[in-house]
């Protein structure tokens, strides 16, 4: 067990005060742990990004969406047979994709659609050196172009920040556009919506259930 049992797991049941993982260990009800899950993502992600989602308060666009990509792999995770997929060779190094693009998906489906011939032309021609024909949809240029070129050096590649924008996101010559505001807002209607599948008892053998159990030991035990 590398993290301690006196490390704080994070908020109780009734959402205040704090368990600690010795705690959480000794549980055995399901439904006790995950909506313990549940609770440790609202404080220690949910509730500590949301202050700067008001930017009529702090106005910090990039580090909101920063973080919001880092939520959806969290919650991608908690929802993916990523124990599976990491004995699968062609699979396990691309888990991190798999799981976010996913969630990507969950915001809006359109991004689930192939990249239209002229976009990818067109994008093709603003990166000429990059394998455009190999991106199979919108949502996976968000993983490829907006998350992980923002984890490595803070800059997007192609997808960029628009916080005026009315619609969610746009598709301009060879880029998209997203409101990060929006992002966050569809992220947190996703989270809720993929809980309320993981707490569903009624389909027998819920994936979505069974890997956040999964999720969960690991969390506590690895």
């Amino acid at each position: 067990m590398p993290i301690p049992d006196n490390t704080f797991f994070g908020a109780h049941f009734d959402g205040t005060g704090a368990i600690l993982f010795g705690e959480v260990r000794q549980i055995t009800n399901e439904d006790d742990k995950l909506l313990l899950l549940k609770r440790r993502l609202e404080s220690y992600l949910i509730s500590q990004i949301d202050p700067i989602a008001d930017s009529t308060k702090i106005y910090s666009p990039f580090p909101l969406t920063v973080l919001t990509c880092i939520a959806v792999e969290t919650i991608g995770r908690v929802i993916s047979p990523v124990s599976e997929w990491e004995k699968d060779k062609h699979k396990d190094k691309e888990i991190s994709k798999l799981v976010s693009v996913r969630i990507y998906g969950e915001l809006d489906k359109k991004l689930t659609r192939p990249l239209n011939q002229e976009f990818k032309a067109s994008m093709q021609a603003l990166w000429p050196n990059d394998k455009v024909k190999d991106i199979k949809s919108y949502a996976e240029l968000f993983h490829s172009y907006l998350r992980t070129s923002f984890m490595h050096g803070y800059r997007s590649k192609n997808v960029f920040l628009k916080a005026e924008l009315e619609e969610g996101w746009a598709i301009k010559d060879g880029f998209l556009i997203i409101n990060p505001y929006w992002f966050w807002k569809e992220y947190k209607r996703v989270f809720e919506e993929s809980f309320e599948k993981i707490f569903d008892k009624k389909e027998k053998n819920n994936p979505y259930r069974i890997n956040a159990l999964a999720y969960f030991h690991r969390l506590i035990n690895e």
